[in-house]
């Protein structure tokens, strides 16, 4: 997946730029390698399309016109076996030689891919007013334009190649995208389902009307059914996945939502992201000691993250571990001093409870209220192993009221606060929008993020 999205599958014809037009004195070679790289490329014969293009290029004698629109064609192919660097090599010196439509198209998808939006922009704009009016470049356009939320222009854009080509499914799909971002839900979820008639494999368009169905709707029922969709269409897609199991924490079930987490451990062991949600999800059930066993595992894989060494602490701890030396190890191998360290600093004896407080206040707006939900988390459940079990019910109690409903943190404290027979409040069993944090693990290539590599949803 590039740039949050998958794009859609028919290139445009622009991106496959015009026929090798013969001149002389250019040998005939040069000009027949070319135009047979150019057949391979359009049956999907990368390799042989590059070993055609790349004679051409050597021994062809190609004029200036053609020695550009070779290069412009060895590019697409590159840019089509992934190999997005050497691709913008050769579109570089192609426009260098020639500026042209198609090799415009195909640097502003490379550009697409590097997630230099602004950029695609550019080229796109000069593409079409180089003549490039089929429905990929507004199509494009109308995506990269989401990325740099203008999404008036992303609109217009994708009304266009709607209209140019109205069965073009990406084109629906991203302009469900665009209403999304606009709070347009209900014109959100007509697109996506268009999409999806269009292409019944569109794992993408799934994963969007997922989200207005969960975060927007509040049905995470048909949440969860679109995110199985999208799975059977490829079990391994990861943002789905965690999705899926998220969906169903939401809706208690909780055995499902590991078995979920398990599965995506199996198919990224080396990312701590899955052991990491797993450990927490254990916590809520209270399955201390595998979550211990989980948590560890994803302070081995990535030592920095904070986040990490406060879960398991707070594992070891409801575990009756003395865990000090772990968490000072733990604690020495931490980055910055940026939230939450300073809860980490509180374990370890440097800062009191009071400090902890006012770094929390420091934030503003949404974040304010996550790290001050964090900080009331685990100074009460530090109060509670310490036997200063009313102040740690009371600290729990605002944690209830500052965390939002959908998170795991929440769903801790109204687990913690059941337990000890005091009610919940019933706002927790509602989700509220948030916009989910993806890391780099998730993404099949460069966030699912929800969001950092599914795009900027909010």
């Amino acid at each position: 997946m590039t740039s949050g999205l998958r794009r859609g599958g028919a290139a445009a014809a622009i991106a496959l730029g015009l026929a090798l037009a013969a001149a002389a004195p250019v040998r005939a070679d040069g000009i027949t390698d070319g135009n047979q790289g150019r057949e391979a490329l359009l049956k999907g014969d990368l390799d042989e399309a590059i070993r055609l293009f790349s004679h051409a290029i050597a021994f062809g004698g190609l004029t200036r016109q053609n020695q550009a629109v070779t290069l412009n064609l060895r590019g697409r192919a590159y840019l089509s076996k992934g190999q997005t660097e050497v691709s913008l090599d050769d579109l570089n010196e192609s426009l260098r030689l020639a500026d042209s439509a198609g090799a415009r198209f195909n640097r502003a998808t490379v550009y697409l891919d590097q997630y230099r939006f602004d950029d695609a922009v550019d080229d796109l704009t000069r593409a079409i007013a180089l003549g490039g009016q089929e429905a990929d470049v507004y199509a494009q356009r109308g995506h990269a334009y989401v990325y740099t939320g203008q999404l008036e222009l992303a609109l217009k854009d994708l009304d266009e190649a709607v209209k140019r080509q109205p069965d073009y499914g990406f084109a629906y799909r991203t302009r469900g995208h665009a209403y999304l971002n606009a709070n347009q839900d209900d014109k959100a979820l007509a697109d996506e389902t268009r999409a999806i008639a269009l292409d019944p494999k569109d794992m993408e368009a799934y994963w969007l009307r997922a989200y207005v169905y969960r975060y927007r709707k509040k049905q995470i029922d048909k949440a969860v059914a679109d995110y199985s969709h999208a799975l059977a269409i490829n079990p391994a897609d990861s943002a789905n996945r965690t999705g899926r199991a998220e969906a169903y924490e939401q809706l208690g079930r909780y055995d499902l939502a590991a078995a979920d987490y398990e599965d995506w451990i199996r198919r990224n062991p080396k990312g701590p992201f899955g052991y990491w949600a797993l450990g927490r999800l254990y916590l809520v059930q209270g399955k201390n000691d595998a979550a211990a066993t989980r948590l560890a595992k994803a302070v081995s894989l990535k030592p920095t993250d904070a986040y990490h060494v406060l879960w398991l602490h707070l594992a070891r701890r409801r575990s009756g571990v003395d865990d000090t030396a772990e968490l000072h190890a733990n604690a020495a191998r931490l980055g910055k001093a940026i939230w939450p360290t300073p809860l980490v600093d509180y374990f370890t004896g440097r800062i009191g409870a009071a400090e902890v407080l006012a770094q929390a206040a420091k934030a503003e707006g949404a974040a304010r209220a996550t790290q001050t939900c964090e900080a009331q988390l685990f100074l009460g459940q530090d109060d509670i192993a310490r036997g200063r079990r009313p102040d740690g019910l009371a600290r729990l109690q605002s944690a209830r009221r500052d965390c939002a409903p959908d998170t795991q943190e929440a769903r801790l404290v109204k687990a913690d606060l059941q337990r000890a027979g005091l009610a919940a409040d019933p706002a927790d069993a509602l989700p509220i929008l948030r916009a989910k944090a993806q890391t780099p693990e998730q993404a099949p290539s460069a966030a699912s993020d929800p969001l950092g590599l599914r795009g900027s949803l909010k």
